[in-house]
Parts: structure tokens; sequence; C-alpha cells
């Protein structure tokens, strides 16, 4: 843990109020859709030894993650998930946990600080359907944290669901 610190990265603990060791028991894989710098894959690898695959389009958090994030029988790639095969502009912002397909709203702005210095980078995005198929999951965990976008991560996984015991999403309740 104290490795992860150094790097500036601290662990999503906050998640320990819905998952621990006995709710994740029988989980084969744990899919990080949004991984960001690896919060939750570093929170997932400390109550689970299933396997880990983090998404992550941002290059900027995709280079940390290759850097700093080396856990255990976890794969990482730098694509985005989505409905279909495609390039999109991904938004950076201020804060690049922030960054999303979709514009940043002057609300963002207000409540949270948040900005867009107006450049973006093109990413490639990936239907998680493609990467199952390979994959023989059967009690999966798929996390999305994917700013406004997770609608179209779970489109391209829909006729998939039950490979998932758990989907653990981010969802606001205004309109950002």
């Amino acid at each position: 843990l104290l490795r992860f610190l150094l790097h500036g990265l601290c662990p999503a603990f906050e998640h320990a109020a819905i998952f621990n060791r006995n709710s994740l028991l029988g989980i084969d894989a744990c899919f990080d859709v949004g991984a960001n710098k690896g919060q939750f894959a570093v929170f997932f690898r400390n109550i689970s030894n299933a396997p880990i695959y983090c998404f992550e389009p941002l290059p900027t958090a995709f280079n940390f993650l290759e850097r700093h994030v080396r856990l255990e029988n976890t794969q990482l790639f730098p694509v985005a998930l989505g409905d279909s095969l495609q390039n999109l502009k991904l938004h950076i912002a201020s804060s690049d946990d922030s960054s999303s397909f979709l514009d940043i709203s002057r609300l963002q702005e207000k409540v949270y600080g948040v900005s867009s210095g107006n450049s973006s980078v093109d990413v490639s995005v990936c239907t998680l359907q493609s990467f199952l198929e390979r994959l023989h999951v059967i009690n999966g965990l798929l996390k999305i944290d994917v700013q406004g976008f997770e609608i179209n991560v779970l489109k391209g996984c829909a006729n998939l669901s039950h490979f998932f015991k758990y989907i653990y999403l981010e969802v606001s309740f205004v309109p950002l």
C-alpha cells in the first residue's frame, strides 16, 4: 500500500462498504472500465486474487498504470469500451479522472471545479464483447466509471450480462 501512496495513488477503499472478501468469493474476473490510475484495481487486489482487466484510454492515466500499478494477474488495455468499434475524441479535463467523451458542462465546472482545457485526444473504442469472447468468465465483476458513457459500455455487452455476478457503476442524479 505504501508503494502506491508514494506515487500519489490512494486505493479506493470507499468501495469496502459494498465489497469485501466474502462478497467477492467466486468472482473469477474483474473488469475495471475507466481504470484511471488504478484506484479500484488496487482495492480489488487487496481482497481478491481473481484476474483484473483494466481499460483506460487516457494516455497520461494509462502511462501511470503501466509504470506504477504492477499487480499480479492484471492486464492493462489502452482503449475505451463502448457500444461499437470506433475512434472517438476524448475531451481532456483539468482533473484527468473527469475526462469524457461528453462535453464538460457548466454545472460540472461550477460544482467540481473541473474545466476543459479545450484539448482532446482520439482514442480507440472497443466493445466488452470483443474481450469476453476470448475469456472464460462465469461470475465476473464489471466496474464502470466512464464519466457519462456508462450506457454505451453496457450496450457493448448487453447480451453478455449473464457473465457478471455484479455490475457496479458510477451514476449521477444530476445531468453533468
